[in-house]
């Protein structure tokens, strides 16, 4: 009768939740995973395939525990110049009428968030625009400090959720 070690019982553990919750989110953030099951996520049944060993499994399971924390805003920089938004303009803080134009963010004619890609401004998550759906919530009223470091952040995070994605993918083979 063979013993196993401590470290090949450890092994043998199938992943806790958290860990199968994260290969999950980093599975349904590929874009090629996106792209295949398109009809099924659509319908709302995703096929959520199994990793290919236990080395695809850590390395998504990594990068789905990246994602989490970003999306919960749990992950970004300590500083707020490290962010690369920057909130700019003369004028009132009232949003009217948000718009993305020349790099920018514009919550109205005079003030802007600079920095921030056409490619973000446009990205989806589920069937929302989570950078337009904000400001478009908030038309008629004045932004708060806090709101300027809350919009800040959060495109912060759908920069490096597009970013997560890409590396999702170098990894991920549907």
């Amino acid at each position: 009768m063979s013993m196993k070690t401590n470290k090949e019982a450890r092994e043998a553990e199938p992943p806790g939740p958290e860990a199968v919750f994260d290969y999950v989110y980093a599975v349904l953030h590929s874009p090629r995973y996106r792209q295949r099951y398109r009809e099924l996520l659509r319908l709302g049944f995703p096929r959520i395939p199994y990793p290919d060993g236990k080395e695809q499994f850590e390395e998504l399971r990594a990068l789905g525990c990246q994602l989490r924390s970003l999306h919960l805003l749990e992950l970004l920089p300590q500083g707020m110049n490290d962010l690369g938004v920057v909130y700019l303009g003369e004028g009132d803080d009232v949003v009217k009428q948000p718009q993305w134009r020349d790099g920018a963010v514009w919550i109205n004619p005079e003030k802007r968030f600079q920095g921030i890609a056409e490619e973000e401004w446009k990205y989806y998550i589920g069937g929302y625009q989570p950078l337009q759906k904000w400001l478009q919530y908030r038309e008629g009223r004045q932004l708060s400090s806090d709101d300027v470091i809350h919009y800040e952040r959060m495109a912060y995070a759908v920069r490096q959720t597009l970013w997560l994605m890409q590396q999702i993918d170098k990894t991920y083979t549907p």
